[in-house]
């Protein structure tokens, strides 16, 4: 498998797009909200065979994939944010929670989709609301 990154995360609200990949934005000003795939590149090899971690929400272990933990087997992240602008290849965020020069794999149009909108989702009771 192989990933290649389209951009970076330049800071906490902007997003630089590769130039190839400009002609590919096409169209995404009209969203209020994108889905930004990104590559947590920080996650060090050690930290992605770890099975379970104390989420900050409480003081029992819990599986990795039972949480939002960036340690991960493929630390893939994924942040729905608030599209402000688009400048050719560079769009303003609304924040993200991703670290500078973070490589992003993939961005997808937030489209608020039937699919997307789960309004009971259940939840454990060590998820806290913030």
């Amino acid at each position: 498998m192989y990933l290649k990154p389209i951009g970076v995360i330049f800071d906490k609200s902007t997003i630089k797009i590769s130039p190839e990949w400009n002609e590919a934005l096409a169209g995404i000003s009209g969203f209020s909200h994108i889905v930004v795939l990104f590559w947590m590149h920080k996650v060090t090899a050690e930290k992605r065979h770890v099975k379970k971690m104390k989420p900050c929400t409480t003081n029992s272990l819990k599986g990795v994939l039972a949480t939002r933990m960036p340690f991960r087997p493929n630390p893939i992240g994924l942040s729905i944010v608030r599209l402000v602008s688009r400048r050719k290849n560079i769009l303003k965020i609304d924040g993200i929670d991703a670290h500078e020069n973070t490589p992003v794999l993939d961005i997808k149009p937030y489209t608020g989709h039937p699919k997307d909108l789960i309004l009971n989702c259940r939840k454990p009771s060590w998820i806290s609301k913030k």
